[in-house]
């Protein structure tokens, strides 16, 4: 499909679509809150979606309403609120994008070393490195910087609830400044703050790819401005290190961050903003986490599983957690592939609403080795998944985790009694916070004995959720029935709902 949008751009063909839809269907597989397919249906059927999306900007159903879901952020106390998007709207952003990567990664040279969401390429859909790898870099040139001998200190700064401080309005400001056409910016103004007026959190969503390239190029003013004053400075988003010759420079650092920061809207996470010396160590401790140190050197490089899982138990129960710590544990039993960890977890199911992502990619690990896979405990699994938390303040916090614990036992493949529970979730719970765990049951539930194709059919023509419904669509197996059937099927739920077309083209 090719012409013009009814919001005036051009739209890509199916070509185009297919290949911004292979770019980000890797993100949508590993991140925080996962999409129940990893976009592999709609990769499959790309002009279909191109129809479907042209249909919904004509309908002026792009955005639609989003999933919140609470994630504990690592190491504090405080929940990151992740939105879930429906993911033709997180497409629409991804093309949109598409005619700004080059200008948004040409402001970021010369003033500081950005290393996250750093596009690696951009023909016709943009590609970002991983964020493994921008951490791993971030944590290797702060070491190099350091170690110069005309750095004397280093200091750290942080924008406190960056991306959700982040205004449409700013973003347009700040496109407009490097040069991006206005159309795309109106355009990418008007859906951003239409998703808040939807009901997603406020700024930019937390989740969503496409966050993390327009999180990079809002502070390029400050990278600016501080680039006069510092020996170096790199950062990976908003968290950044400044190396400097000398510390009586710092307080004139901060001041510049605080006021060039302020123009945007963004105010300083004051307790994040610290200045570490050099000459005493404070500096290379704040860089290198000791007690992982420690256990790489006991290890002689890499960590035994009864060594890993051992320390996430003492580290469990001591007063303070080091999170960073047990999580580097979870990846040294990860890389294993060992069941070590497994008494602890069972002990201390905490970890898994902690750290969901973690620790369901450690089950995960788990459920896909034959060998490993008998050792989980599925009603222990189930309990996480389909329980409801005593503790109503403690609801919001464990939803991550709880997907996590789905999508296990989608891999796992249930029994019918646990399949009923899964379905019970998907169907009975009514927060729209909860969309995407009643997603992941649904699909769960396909993958259970309690499955029954006709079933699936009926829910999905019922539920009122377009996630859900496709959750449900996605667990209909094409060998379930005759090609008259599967045509019956297809015919019947496209017309209820048009945009399940591109998940229902796997049973023609």
């Amino acid at each position: 499909m090719k012409g013009k949008s009814s919001q005036g751009c051009r739209f890509p063909s199916g070509a185009e679509v297919e290949s911004h839809l292979q770019a980000g269907a890797p993100w949508t597989k590993s991140r925080d809150i996962p999409d129940v397919a990893g976009w592999e249906d709609l990769v499959a059927a790309p002009e279909e979606v191109s129809k479907c999306l042209d249909r919904r900007i004509a309908d002026g159903r792009c955005p639609m309403p989003p999933s919140v879901v609470s994630l504990p952020k690592l190491g504090s106390g405080e929940l990151r609120k992740i939105t879930y998007m429906d993911p033709y709207d997180e497409l629409r952003v991804r093309i949109l994008l598409g005619g700004m990567v080059d200008r948004i990664e040409a402001s970021l040279q010369g003033y500081a070393e950005v290393l996250s969401y750093r596009v690696i390429n951009n023909d016709p859909a943009w590609l970002v490195r991983s964020l493994r790898e921008a951490w791993s870099e971030f944590r290797k040139r702060s070491r190099e910087l350091l170690n110069e001998a005309s750095c004397q200190a280093m200091g750290t700064l942080d924008i406190r609830w960056y991306y959700p401080s982040i205004a449409p309005d700013m973003v347009a400001l700040k496109l407009t400044s490097i040069g991006v056409r206005e159309d795309k910016i109106n355009l990418l103004e008007r859906f951003l703050s239409d998703l808040t007026k939807l009901g997603g959190p406020p700024g930019l969503p937390i989740g969503p790819e496409f966050s993390g390239l327009i999180g990079n190029v809002m502070l390029t003013g400050v990278d600016q401005v501080l680039a006069s004053l510092v020996h170096a400075h790199v950062r990976v988003s908003d968290d950044s290190r400044i190396f400097v010759r000398d510390e009586l420079v710092w307080e004139e650092v901060l001041e510049a961050y605080r006021e060039e920061a302020g123009y945007l809207g963004l105010y300083p996470n004051e307790s994040k903003s610290s200045l570490y010396m050099k000459a005493s160590g404070d500096a290379l401790k704040e860089i290198e986490n000791e007690r992982i140190n420690y256990l790489l050197d006991y290890a002689e490089g890499d960590l035994e599983p009864e060594v890993a899982a051992d320390e996430i138990d003492a580290q469990i129960k001591s007063y303070v957690p080091d999170w960073t710590v047990i999580n580097f544990g979870l990846g040294a039993l990860i890389s294993h592939q060992s069941t070590a960890g497994l008494p602890v977890l069972y002990e201390n199911p905490s970890i898994l609403y902690k750290t969901p992502t973690q620790t369901g990619k450690y089950l995960l690990t788990l459920a896909s080795n034959g060998r490993c896979k008998r050792s989980i405990d599925r009603d222990w699994l189930m309990e996480r998944a389909t329980t409801p938390s005593e503790d109503p303040s403690s609801i919001g916090k464990e939803i991550a985790g709880k997907i996590q614990a789905c999508k296990v036992a989608e891999r796992l493949g249930v029994s019918e009694e646990h399949g009923k529970l899964l379905e019970e979730v998907a169907m009975t719970n009514d927060s729209n916070r909860d969309i995407p765990l009643k997603a992941w049951a649904a699909k769960a539930w396909g993958a259970s004995g309690a499955y029954r194709s006709e079933t699936a059919i009926d829910h999905a023509a019922s539920v009122g959720d377009f996630s859900l419904r496709r959750a449900f669509v996605l667990t209909i197996k094409p060998s379930d029935s005759t090609e008259r059937n599967r045509q019956k099927c297809y015919r019947y739920l496209s017309v209820r709902e048009p945009d399940l077309k591109p998940s229902l083209a796997r049973l023609l």
